[in-house]
């Protein structure tokens, strides 16, 4: 036969990585060097992403060590990796001392290193140490990209900076770089969040007829929907949803989520009912906040909605089942089941969300968010004992 080669078993161990294998990707790295093979920089920048990718810094760093102990030397990938890492857990200093050390062995500047620094200090709203990383960047004549750009942007909407954020735009266009979905959704969420929600529905259309992508454009509807919803406008929020899939935009879990936010704010239970149904018809799979949303504005509304918080307790699978779910399905049976249809079903609602809650391995209340007075009645006892009672059947009420 013929003997497996460096290639062989560096596609084997990238194979595993990729899908997260450590033990695997480990075993396959292991019968390489067994094979009397060497490894190179790139089966080691795969095992390098497979724990960078999962925040796992300790591991990462042991295998550049083993890098180097092997006389391989690491690459601008292998830094590229740790930083992004460390950018996504926050760590603005662990970054920049990975960027520093690159830089020592004479690697860099690493752009996309150097990008994602200005997106974590313009993610966390730090404006300054994001303005200072963007001159960092274009000091080692690294340009920003579209979504160094959308990042900035995304900071100065959240800040209110209309004339900073439309300056920085038309810098963006000077410099030819070409706009993307993030870009339109922080245009979006400058405009709707100062109220002008005629201008954010105009850039929503100029990027449709600008030729951006359909498919990149959720976020930047869903940054329409979030402000109309935030500011109360139900109707508004829905007329948006209606509007995005009438341009042939899908709308995701997240966008519906946030119009069912905005029914929970408002108590219109009819109104998160229908929502719920129509995210089901164009094949969205409702998750645990979608429920709680439901259950919150059944909690919130008015009439007479026993029998649909009932519905919604029984249409509920452990999978599904959160603290945010267990508290509104306690206030909701409270508000409705209790006085509708007395102790006993509200006793029977309570412990069917008490039985899920259990099947999906246990759920976690923070102490000050568990609405002990309302477990308190719909049970018919003392607020201490309607806390040993839940805590009895397997829900864990914390002190945070």
């Amino acid at each position: 036969g013929v003997a497996p080669s460096q290639v062989t078993f560096g596609c084997l161990v990238a194979a595993h990585a990729r899908r997260g294998e450590q033990a695997l990707a480990r075993g396959a790295l292991a019968e390489l060097r067994a094979a009397g093979l060497r490894p190179t920089a790139a089966v080691y920048n795969a095992l390098v992403h497979m724990h960078a990718t999962r925040g796992r810094a300790g591991e990462a760093r042991q295998v550049l060590a083993e890098m180097r102990e092997a006389g391989v030397a690491p690459t601008e990938v292998t830094y590229g990796c740790l930083v992004h890492m460390y950018c996504r857990r926050g760590d603005a200093h662990g970054a920049r001392l990975v960027l520093r050390e690159a830089a020592a062995r004479g690697l860099g500047p690493l752009a996309a290193g150097l990008g994602a620094l200005v997106s974590l200090h313009a993610r966390e709203g730090d404006a300054p140490a994001a303005w200072d990383a963007l001159a960092e960047m274009r000091a080692a004549g690294v340009e920003p990209t579209a979504h160094v750009y959308s990042a900035l942007l995304h900071m100065l909407a959240r800040r209110g900076e209309k004339a900073e954020a439309l300056a920085l735009r038309a810098e963006m266009r000077a410099a030819g770089t070409p706009e993307s979905g993030r870009t339109v959704a922080a245009m979006v969420a400058l405009h709707a969040g100062a109220g002008d929600f005629a201008e954010a529905a105009a850039e929503l259309e100029r990027a449709l007829a600008a030729g951006v992508a359909a498919a990149d454009m959720a976020h930047a509807w869903g940054a329409l929907v979030d402000a109309r919803a935030r500011r109360g406008d139900v109707r508004g929020a829905r007329g948006a949803v209606e509007d995005m899939r009438a341009a042939g935009v899908g709308v995701n879990r997240v966008v519906y989520n946030t119009l069912l936010k905005a029914h929970a704010r408002a108590g219109d239970a009819l109104g998160a009912g229908a929502a719920l149904r129509r995210m089901r018809c164009d094949g969205v799979q409702p998750d645990a906040y979608s429920f709680s949303a439901v259950l919150a504005a059944l909690a919130r509304g008015k009439g007479d909605l026993a029998d649909a918080v009932g519905a919604a307790l029984e249409g509920l699978e452990p999978s599904l089942v959160s603290s945010h779910v267990v508290v509104a399905g306690v206030r909701a049976v409270a508000a409705h089941v209790l006085p509708q249809q007395g102790l006993l079903q509200a006793r029977a609602r309570l412990r069917l969300l008490l039985r899920l809650a259990a099947a999906a391995g246990g759920v976690r209340v923070p102490r000050q968010h568990f609405p002990k007075e309302d477990a308190a009645a719909a049970l018919g006892v003392t607020v201490d004992e309607a806390v040993l009672y839940f805590e009895a059947r397997g829900l864990r009420i914390t002190r945070r």
